[in-house]
C-alpha cells in the first residue's frame, strides 16, 4: 500500500524544450557532444559557486542563525532517548509520543 502524499513529479518535467528537441533529433554523436557540453557547463557552474563570496557569507549567516534550533533539537532528542532508556530499565513500555518530523 502506497503512502499518501504528494503526487510523484514527472521525471523530465523541468527539462527545457530546446535541449529535449536537440536530444530527440540527435544521433549518437550529437547526443554525446550535448552531454559533454552540459558537463562543462556544470563544471563552470560549480566553480562559480565556489568563488561566490556573497553566497559563502549568506550560508555562514544561515548556519549561525540556525545553530540555536539545531542545538535545541539535539538536546530534545537526547532527552527523549534517555526517558525511553529509563522506562525500559524500569520494565515499562517505552513508547513515548515524539514530535513529528518535518517533511
Amino acid at each position: 500500500m502506497a503512502k499518501p502524499g504528494r503526487p510523484k513529479k514527472e521525471q523530465f518535467a523541468d527539462l527545457d524544450e530546446e535541449f529535449k528537441a536537440l536530444i530527440d533529433g540527435g544521433n549518437e554523436g550529437e547526443i554525446r557532444l550535448a552531454v559533454q557540453r552540459v558537463a562543462l557547463n556544470e563544471s563552470d557552474n560549480q566553480e562559480a559557486k565556489k568563488a561566490d563570496e556573497d553566497l559563502r557569507e549568506k550560508k555562514e549567516q544561515a548556519k549561525m542563525a540556525g545553530e540555536g534550533y539545531a542545538d535545541a533539537t539535539k538536546a530534545n532528542k537526547v532527552r527523549v532517548e534517555y526517558a525511553k532508556f529509563m522506562l525500559q530499565n524500569m520494565g515499562k513500555h517505552a513508547a513515548v509520543v515524539e514530535a513529528r518530523e518535518e517533511e
